[in-house]
């Protein structure tokens, strides 16, 4: 009697389902060793910590950030690019109540006094980011932990901000208001660009 052979295609079906199946099983497997307590693998995941700080989103002009200022107070940092404002916003985390509102109109930072120079349509850039700067000496204030860079697109100019936080910031009981402090500015763009 001849013999029969499958045809390769069933044989690769078969072999491929046999593969899921198996993967399927030690992934359960490896979930109960993991999570031997009973409770589900959601819940597990659930407790993986999912942090935003120094993410930013920006649209039409305006860009929005966050990062922390100090221990139990997140800042929250945007840039109005219809009005060149940046503000931030400082939030006690363990009071639920925002304790400080720092602004700065930065144009003239970047421009000079007469608006934007020679730049027809200036485009910002800004990003947030970690420091332990030194503190002034006899200083009335001290410095948040994070700065805030701000990049003119069309001058490579950049202009780092720092948050100057009152001392007493948690045991006042009104919003403080506050300016931001320019730390310092660098050109990062050495050759010219035309028609910015």
């Amino acid at each position: 009697m001849p013999s029969r052979t499958l045809p390769s295609r069933k044989i690769l079906c078969f072999g491929g389902l046999l593969v899921g199946l198996v993967a399927l099983l030690i992934g359960f497997a490896i979930t109960i060793s993991i999570n031997g307590s009973g409770t589900s693998s959601f819940d597990i995941l659930s407790e993986i910590p999912v942090l935003a700080e120094g993410m930013a989103h920006s649209e039409e002009g305006s860009i929005l950030a966050t990062a922390a200022l100090d221990d139990d107070l997140d800042g929250l940092y945007f840039f109005d690019g219809l009005t060149g404002e940046l503000t931030v916003v400082a939030l006690n985390s363990r009071e639920h109540r925002f304790m400080a509102v720092f602004r700065k109109n930065i144009v003239s930072d970047f421009f000079g006094k007469d608006k934007n120079g020679k730049v027809k349509n200036p485009k910002f850039m800004m990003t947030v980011g970690a420091a332990s700067l030194l503190q002034r000496p006899n200083a009335r204030f001290r410095w948040g932990d994070s700065v805030i860079y701000m990049l003119e697109r069309n001058t490579g100019r950049v202009v780092c901000y720092g948050v100057p936080l009152p001392p007493n910031l948690k045991a006042l009981t009104d919003v403080h208001r506050g300016t931001l402090e320019i730390i310092n500015k660098i050109e990062i763009r050495e050759v010219a660009v035309r028609g910015g």
